[in-house]
């Protein structure tokens, strides 16, 4: 999700011509004038769905950015805190700041960063507003069924076992020198894909969106692969690599699942680095990269799903005992008397909003893993700065 910070940044998505989308909607401000609120509240309660951006002061052509119409600020911030408060039930928590014009003292933009939301849907005058596409309209009734049905689910928390009763994929046990990595994601509503029960072509639309971002995807030269979705029963596709690790060199085992009505499951074994004396295997980054590009794949699927804003994610690893940091290592320049990571297993469950883990999920898998990471590498060590794959 962009949000903006900076003056800079604003001139940027202008000469981009950065387009208006389901998270990021600009209001114009005319010159002279302040900003019309007046509907400030229905669009930030249909913004809380899924989570994004307001802009006011952000002029708009044809939805792309086309210009930068700043006004003095005065106490609008004020004025919208106070209808994401008192105007909106429930209330929903936005963050609103200004970014100063530098050529004007006391005028600028305001930017209303909108969370995603575990208590939607929120009513403003006895409706339930939802941003669709690069419009605010009105939720139908099944819509807002399923958003209780959610709500429900955030306020029950059913468990880490709960949510791996879901996991679909089989395959062989890690063993030593092989380390597991299964990550299983579901949306908190049980809402189903408007594709299903055909749901080959959406999911290799979201796998191709997701591998799009990836430009040396761990072992695998090329993705494809991982982009093709097969029926596998009544209700379930599969897709993934056939090779499975043995001692030869060669592709690791990893393989994804879906099952209608949504939980999509991902499961992957790598070689890990067992020996001071090599082969020197940057198993850590291995696994992150796959597991940004399952996060990413999920969210890319569950985007379009508007019952769906708000995915439950549950990562575990195993088969890990024996092995060694190749970070520590320095990617196998200091090897002497390095121990063994502390633990061979861990797992996290955490919950993040869908356009989270389809824009970027690097701060979501930080999240999950940073307990595992902060075992064994030192605090300043982040594993996903060294993964240039992320394109910008």
């Amino acid at each position: 999700m962009w949000i903006p910070r900076s003056w800079e940044e604003l001139d940027t998505a202008v000469a981009a011509r950065t387009p208006e989308d389901d998270a990021l909607d600009f209001k114009e401000v005319r010159h002279g004038s302040p900003p019309d609120l007046r509907d400030a509240d229905k669009d930030i309660a249909a913004m809380a769905i899924r989570g994004g951006v307001i802009l006011y002061g952000m002029r708009e052509a044809n939805s792309v950015a086309d210009g930068i119409t700043p006004f003095p600020l005065d106490k609008h911030r004020e004025t919208l805190e106070m209808k994401a408060r008192a105007a909106i039930w429930p209330s929903v928590t936005a963050e609103v700041f200004a970014i100063p014009d530098p050529s004007t003292a006391g005028s600028g933009v305001l930017v209303v960063h909108v969370p995603a939301s575990g208590q939607a849907p929120h009513m403003v005058a006895r409706r339930y507003p939802a941003r669709m596409g690069t419009v605010t309209d009105y939720l139908s009734e099944r819509e807002v069924e399923a958003l209780y049905r959610q709500r429900a689910a955030v306020a029950s928390d059913p468990g880490e076992d709960d949510l791996w009763r879901q996991f679909e994929v089989g395959g062989p046990e890690p063993s030593r020198g092989i380390g597991r990595l299964r990550l299983v994601i579901a949306p908190l509503s049980g809402a189903p894909h408007p594709a299903a029960p055909w749901m080959q072509a959406p999911l290799n639309t979201a796998a191709h969106a997701a591998s799009e971002k990836v430009t040396d995807f761990a072992f695998v030269g090329d993705v494809g692969g991982l982009t093709h979705w097969l029926p596998w029963s009544i209700g379930r596709w599969r897709t993934g690599l056939d090779g499975l690790p043995d001692s030869s060199a060669g592709p690791p085992y990893l393989m994804a699942a879906f099952r209608d009505p949504g939980t999509l499951s991902m499961q992957s074994l790598i070689y890990l680095q067992i020996s001071q004396q090599g082969p020197f295997i940057a198993w850590e980054r291995h696994f992150a990269e796959h597991a940004l590009f399952g996060l990413m794949l999920a969210g890319s699927l569950f985007r379009d799903v508007r019952g769906a804003p708000l995915l439950r994610c549950g990562l575990r690893l195993d088969g890990l005992d024996e092995s060694i940091s190749w970070i520590r290592s320095g990617g196998g320049v200091h090897t002497t008397n390095l121990p063994a990571i502390p633990s061979g297993s861990f797992e996290s469950t955490g919950l993040f909003s869908t356009h989270e883990l389809a824009d970027d999920p690097r701060d979501a898998l930080r999240e999950l893993m940073g307990m595992f990471w902060a075992s064994f590498l030192p605090s300043d060590e982040d594993v996903l700065s060294g993964i240039p794959w992320m394109r910008k």
